[in-house]
Order: structure tokens, then C-alpha cells, then sequence
């Protein structure tokens, strides 16, 4: 039988012994240590974008900031403006 670890026990592991609650290797170093309800603390070890967001994130900004340059005042042909 695999011994499951319940949130609020996690919850109390953590908060005596943090970030982790003694469950990172010895010499581990995450990058950072992210923090969710509960609270529950979660360590981000390896590549910089281990879930590969940063493509998608800095294409929507992307056309976010071509919006509002484009949108950002009256056309220069009036003809089309309503």
C-alpha cells in the first residue's frame, strides 16, 4: 500500500519546517518556490519555462500591445471611421 500524505497534513509539515516540510533532497535548489491555496508550496526545479507559457504569454502580449497601437485613435482614411 503507497502511504498518502493528506493537504493538511502537508499544510502543517510545511509550516514547521519551510518551505518544503523536510521533502527536498538535501543540496536541492529550486529556482523558485510557488504558492497556492491552502497554503501549499510547490518548488520549480530545471528549465526556466518548464510548462513552455513564455511563447504563448508573449504572443498574446504581442497583440494586445499591435492592438492598442492600431486601435489607439481615428483611422487615417475618415472614410471608414463610425
Amino acid at each position: 500500500m503507497i502511504p498518502v500524505l493528506g493537504k493538511d497534513e502537508l499544510c502543517d509539515l510545511q509550516a514547521s519546517q519551510p518551505p518544503s516540510g523536510g521533502y527536498l533532497a538535501v543540496g536541492a535548489r529550486p529556482r523558485r518556490v510557488f504558492q497556492s491555496p491552502g497554503p501549499i508550496y510547490g518548488p520549480q526545479f530545471g528549465a526556466p519555462d518548464p510548462s513552455r507559457w513564455a511563447p504563448a504569454l508573449r504572443a498574446a502580449v504581442a497583440v494586445v500591445l499591435v492592438d492598442a497601437v492600431e486601435n489607439g485613435g481615428p483611422p487615417t482614411d475618415r472614410r471608414t471611421w463610425h
